[in-house]
């Protein structure tokens, strides 16, 4: 094949190759952009952003279609045109006539891989960081379109309910934002039992607060990948306890003003294999320890361990010890919570305090500071019951403790320095605590401790076995299916150019009709072969079948048959 005929060739595969692929990435690009513009609201320079960020990936991801169809198109009209026959009388074989074809399939499967590998991953991720770059917009959009949010904390699920929502002013920095909120209500929901199943069975709920209006505030680290913090502000609210230790029905409580979190809401940005370059996948698969999906479940068990343990060591051991527990918060003040007698125990990471056996106010709470003078009394009461609580912090250097007090009697200390006792059904405090060290070094387990650990129940061991597998089976299948779809762009163009000839497509239409299935057939059997591999279920058993490599088999499959199917085809067309 001489130099002249296949440039002559070459360009206008070059030429439709690059028209059809922009076409497509510009239509896929306009599509991908519609998901989150309906699910999360974008403003006018978001949209702008993700369709700068979106280029590279559509464009990347139209390549093996391209190439197809301009093979299927060029082919079909130098056979249509006789032009293909005019060559083989003059001697050049159909595989020579098929080099600038494969010359470009090679071209294409190489730019792809390379795409794939390092480009796109970063421009998607990209993509998702502007989308959720704003929480407080985020937050607001989801509770304007589904009236809720969930949120986390407490070893408990806790979802915020709202009729409507609007960002306020952000702090100066950007770390905190604003969002208020009209006609709230705080649902706080208790763990289910070892044994239930939590696709079946529903979560009880435990304390449910409601307030005409409220503040939330979104604290974050300025890490997007990272959970943040959201404190609610609430105001002339009321609290509706569904279960308290020891009381024999629920009770109204009128709150003027309280303040309940930190919870943490979880970053909607997620730990996701369609972000991580070629690198980083090969790096999570030889140590999964280090993915961030393996990390939250870990994180959550320690986190639990945490609380019980300071509920134990700290909380019950005072108790029992001096009848009294004392705590310094991290600005100073001192607390303190005195059984005064009465029955505690510690129950589901909560530590139930009383009633007494004639529901006698006998448990005291104090809050002083220290002056110059000495101690300074601020507050003091007297309940008949009360709770005690535990929540980590983001960065693990304080915890959160909750003390709520049932049927107070309330003494406050006017600026005159006049006591004023008040009765209440109910009070409610958080105290932000600096995190002991020992707690602290609870951070230090490992995913081996809890699979190794015969304490460690079955059902913890099964969801931490599955993230694992989640995590390995997800890395495997990413990097087999972006090879497979470099290999694609390949294996296409050799039935491309077999589909032009056979017949003799010279139109546009005809061409885009016979190449649709091919192409079809390929991305359905990558895709389908990465949800196969990935479908890991909720609790691994020791007998789990892992599907991965029935997954890598799909992932495959469609390029081996359409290369196959090509090569069959020019074979024949050769010898005719």
């Amino acid at each position: 094949m001489g130099t002249t005929l296949f440039w002559y060739v070459f360009r206008d595969l070059l030429r439709i190759f690059l028209l059809a692929n922009t076409a497509l990435a510009g239509i896929m690009a306009f599509g991908g952009l519609l998901d989150p513009l309906t699910d999360n609201g974008l403003s006018a320079s978001q949209v702008g952003r993700i369709l700068t960020y979106l280029m590279p990936a559509m464009l990347t991801y139209s390549l093996p279609v391209a190439a197809l169809f301009a093979c299927t198109f060029v082919y079909g009209r130098l056979s249509a045109d006789n032009e293909l026959t005019a060559c083989r009388a003059a001697g050049v074989p159909l595989w020579e006539l098929a080099l600038p074809g494969v010359v470009m399939g090679l071209s294409v499967a190489l730019l792809s891989g390379a795409m794939l590998s390092f480009i796109v991953p970063r421009a998607t991720l990209a993509v998702e960081r502007v989308v959720f770059s704003n929480l407080a917009q985020f937050a607001a959009f989801q509770i304007r379109q589904n009236n809720k949010l969930e949120l986390g904390g407490f070893n408990r699920g806790v979802t915020l309910y709202a009729a409507d929502a609007r960002v306020g002013e952000s702090s100066d920095d950007g770390r905190t934002q604003v969002v208020h909120l009209l006609d709230i209500s705080i649902a706080r929901y208790a763990d289910l039992p070892e044994d239930a199943d939590p696709n079946t069975t529903p979560r009880p709920v435990e304390e449910i607060y409601v307030a005409r209006q409220a503040t939330a505030f979104i604290e974050n680290t300025g890490n997007p990948d990272e959970d943040v913090q959201v404190t609610i502000s609430l105001v002339d609210g009321m609290a509706l306890p569904r279960t308290i230790e020891g009381v024999d029905q629920a009770r109204q409580a009128t709150l003027r003003k309280s303040q309940f979190g930190p919870y943490p809401l979880p970053s909607p940005l997620r730990e996701n294999t369609k972000f991580m370059d070629f690198a980083k996948l090969r790096k999570l698969g030889v140590q999964p320890e280090q993915s961030r999906r393996v990390a939250l479940v870990l994180n959550d068990y320690v986190r639990g361990d945490q609380q019980t343990a300071y509920l134990q060591n700290i909380v019950m051991a005072g108790l029992e010890r001096d009848g009294e527990f004392v705590l310094v918060s991290s600005d100073g003040d001192i607390y303190t919570l005195a059984h005064g007698g009465t029955d505690y125990r510690l129950r589901r990471a909560t530590v139930n305090i009383g009633p007494g056996p004639e529901a006698m106010p006998d448990i005291r709470f104090q809050r002083t500071t220290r002056t110059e003078q000495g101690p300074e009394m601020l507050l003091a009461a007297s309940a008949e019951s009360a709770q005690v609580r535990v929540g980590n912090t983001a960065d693990g250097t304080e915890l959160a403790v909750q003390v709520r007090l049932v049927n107070p009697v309330v003494t406050t200390v006017e600026p005159d320095g006049a006591l004023v006792e008040t009765p209440r059904t109910s009070f409610e405090t958080t105290i932000m605590v600096p995190t002991p060290k020992e707690i602290r070094d609870l951070k230090m387990r490992t995913a081996e401790t809890y699979l190794t650990n015969p304490e460690v129940s079955t059902k913890m061991k099964g969801r931490l076995r599955r993230e694992v597998y989640k995590l390995l089976n997800g890395v495997h299948s990413e990097i087999h299916a972006r090879l497979s779809f470099a290999v694609s762009c390949f294996s296409l163009v050799l039935v491309g150019i077999a589909i032009g000839v056979l017949f003799r497509t010279g139109n546009f239409l005809s061409a885009f009709a016979l190449s649709v299935v091919p192409a079809i057939l390929c991305i359905v059997l990558i895709v389908s072969g990465q949800h196969v591999a990935e479908n890991i279920p909720s609790n691994v058993t020791a007998d789990f079948n892992d599907p991965l490599g029935l997954g890598i088999m799909m992932i495959w499959g469609g390029n081996a048959v359409v290369f196959i199917t090509g090569i069959t085809l020019l074979s024949r067309l050769g010898k005719v």
